[in-house]
Order: structure tokens, then C-alpha cells, then sequence
């Protein structure tokens, strides 16, 4: 890991670092930002602070890459922090890899079900958005709905009603169209 600054990382940092870079590794799957601190706080691996602050640092060393998923930043480990992540790992805490590896399953599952009812929006236009809905059950698609809209702001609000009430949606569409 490089230098912070011109001095020395301190051990801890360095520590938070590979802690997110294994935990982003062994679920091996996209994150939100807001996620990730979720689970290193409630693991009791890292505080927020020092959670932001190496996320942000990971970041900039480009140990991790972030993409928008549903207008949120989300995280996924790069290959550079893959490298870096093998070469240190006989560095990390046994304490935070153990947590991790014995809350694996339940984290990926936790994900998996907060990625299977997905909504987003895309510009087609200064005027246009073109919003998609889906519901997926593992790898397979359910249900898929796009919709064009006018604003940012109508589109915004589809996603988020979306995920507090795409059940009762796709519920209402299935019962009206095999009426």
C-alpha cells in the first residue's frame, strides 16, 4: 500500500484496508458504499471513521473501483487489489479474516436478496429517463419493466417505490393480466 501523505501508514490503516479489501473479495460481489460500512460496523471490524477514511484511501489507489448502482456508489475489489490484497494477506488480523470467513455465507446471502428486486435509471434525453425494473430469483429474470419518464425526479422516485413495493406491483400486474 502506498504512502499517506509522505509518512508512514499506520498499522491500523493498514490493517482497515485489508480487512475491506478481503471482505469486498470474499463476497465477491458489488457493495454499496453504505453497505460496506454497514457490515464492517456491524461486524465490529472497523468505525465508521476509519472505515470512510480507508475506503476512500482504497479508492484513490485504485485497490477498489467504484460504479453507480441505483444512483448509489458501489464498491468491488480491482485486480490491483487483488494482487496487493495476496501479497499482505499474511498481514491481516486473523480476528477480521476469521469474522469474515464465518459470515461469508450470510453476508453473500443478505446481498444476493437486497440484488434480486433492482431498480434504475438511465438518461436517454435532457427530457427522457428510462427507468428499469426486474426481479430476478438467483440468475433468472421474473419480472422486467421499463418505463419512460420525464424527469429525473419521477424517475428517482419509480426506483425507490420500486424497492419498497415491487411485490404488491408485480402482484397487481399479474392478477390484471390473467383476469
Amino acid at each position: 500500500m502506498e504512502k499517506n501523505n509522505g509518512s508512514n501508514l499506520s498499522k491500523e490503516s493498514v490493517n482497515d484496508k485489508l480487512t475491506i479489501l478481503y471482505l469486498l473479495k470474499s463476497i465477491d460481489s458489488e457493495v454499496t458504499e453504505i453497505r460496506l460500512i454497514q457490515l464492517l460496523l456491524d461486524n465490529r471490524l472497523m468505525n465508521y471513521f476509519a472505515a470512510s477514511a480507508a475506503i476512500d484511501d482504497l479508492a484513490a489507489q485504485k485497490l477498489i473501483f467504484a460504479a453507480e448502482v441505483n444512483g448509489r456508489k458501489a464498491y468491488e475489489i480491482s485486480r490491483k487489489g487483488e494482487e496487493t490484497l495476496e501479497s499482505l494477506r499474511s498481514n491481516m488480523p486473523p480476528v477480521s479474516k476469521n469474522i469474515i470467513d464465518m459470515r461469508c455465507h450470510e453476508i453473500k446471502d443478505h446481498i444476493k436478496k437486497e440484488t434480486e428486486i433492482y431498480a434504475d435509471y438511465f438518461p436517454e434525453s435532457e427530457t427522457q429517463y428510462l427507468v428499469k425494473c426486474r426481479i430476478k430469483e438467483g440468475i433468472t429474470p421474473l419480472f422486467e419493466l421499463n418505463i419512460t419518464v420525464g424527469t429525473r425526479e419521477d424517475a428517482a422516485s419509480m426506483c425507490r417505490n420500486w424497492e419498497e413495493k415491487s411485490g404488491k406491483i408485480y402482484t397487481d400486474i399479474i392478477k390484471n393480466l390473467l383476469d
